[in-house]
């Protein structure tokens, strides 16, 4: 018995680590670290798709030369990526998309954005 309360102790604390920490709100301020290049400039794009994630349903919000952009939330739960893009002797060149749900050196607390708004108060309450 104790071999099991240990065992589940311990998968309980693995698996803690894998937590995704939940930001609510209409318009939600993010930050990246910047991206350091020998020759040429850097831009972020940042993107939102829906979460569960589906390849393909990323839309592009804006571009930035800051490392940090406050996102306007629609309806529903989100995912935010950023891609650094370096632009050399008029040429772009993009990197992979570092999403916000992902665990890893890249994200390490990952995370989603929700917002919903409340639906209106009933009217014509009375008795029946």
């Amino acid at each position: 018995m104790k071999k099991l309360t240990l065992i589940l102790v311990l998968a309980l604390f693995a698996l803690s680590g894998f937590g995704q920490e939940i930001a609510f709100g209409n318009t939600v301020p993010v930050a990246w670290d910047p991206v350091a290049v020998d020759a040429g400039s850097v831009s972020y794009e940042v993107y939102l798709t829906p979460y569960p994630f589906t390849a393909g349903q990323e839309e592009s919000i804006g571009r930035t030369t800051s490392t940090e952009m406050d996102i306007t939330v629609p309806e529903g739960t989100w995912i935010v990526g950023v891609q650094s893009i370096k632009t050399a002797e008029g040429e772009e060149y993009r990197s992979e998309i570092n999403w916000s749900h992902v665990n890893g050196e890249a994200t390490p607390i990952p995370f989603l954005l929700r917002w919903y708004i409340a639906p209106s108060e009933p009217l014509g309450l009375r008795l029946r």
